[in-house]
């Protein structure tokens, strides 16, 4: 509703890991608009005069004065304890600090509380604009929904590993870690390659991937003694 009252021609769609499945319950949720044909109006002139058009005036905008246009509508909503225009990431985004509680009526004023105010559902929202280069829209999230259909265990698998590296602070690109997408893409493989070679020993196939990856062609020669895997850790400061 905030961002259709920003662009009335707008729609909002779920992608990420809350559309794959892969979502944990500490995993933010990540939102996409984009703008259709159909009525909108132009935040350029005095009063915002609504028109009717085949493509949106406001999808010329440059993107970090639409996502600021949303951040303003945002800003006064009860639930909203907290938004942001994250102008350094790869893809600007605007980080909003919920309060589901709030939302439903159950709380009190987040404002009130402000940084103070957490509860089990509180939540991060990311909401970025469909039209910015490079943004994959749900080409990912379905290519992995595909993928679950065909590899049943890609789910729990990753959804214990992505605990995992949650609780090793390693899910994060930021700091050094993994992103979901490429820690999804690393099972998917391992899982392909199994079906594809059902008959041979586990060993005999993590030689044989590490051979093709590195191209040590020794690595077979040497055996499961020298097969190598993934380590995380983390040291406590």
């Amino acid at each position: 509703h905030a961002v259709c009252s920003v662009f009335p021609c707008a729609k909002v769609h779920l992608f990420g890991s809350h559309a794959t499945g892969f979502a944990l319950p500490s995993s933010d949720l990540d939102l996409y608009y984009i703008h259709q044909e159909g009525t909108c109006f132009d935040l350029h002139t005095l009063h915002h005069e609504y028109y009717t058009s085949s493509e949106c005036k406001m999808s010329k905008t440059p993107m970090m004065e639409q996502l600021e246009y949303i951040q303003n509508a945002l800003r006064p909503q009860s639930w909203v304890k907290r938004v942001t225009v994250v102008k350094t990431a790869a893809m600007p985004v605007v980080r909003v600090s919920t309060c589901l509680l709030a939302l439903n009526g159950e709380a009190e004023d987040t404002h009130l509380r402000s940084s103070e105010h957490l509860c089990p559902m509180c939540s991060m929202v990311d909401l970025s604009c469909g039209h910015s280069p490079g943004h994959s829209n749900m080409v990912l999230s379905n290519l992995l929904k595909r993928e679950c259909a065909q590899f049943p265990e890609l789910q729990p698998l990753m959804l214990v590993l992505k605990q995992l590296l949650v609780e090793r602070r390693q899910l994060n690109v930021y700091n050094g870690g993994l992103s979901s997408f490429s820690l999804s893409l690393l099972i998917l493989r391992y899982l392909q390659h199994l079906r594809q070679f059902p008959d041979k020993p586990r060993s005999v196939k993590l030689a044989e991937s590490r051979q093709r990856v590195t191209g040590d062609s020794e690595a077979l020669a040497r055996g499961p003694a020298d097969a190598q895997g993934i380590s995380l850790a983390y040291r406590r400061n």
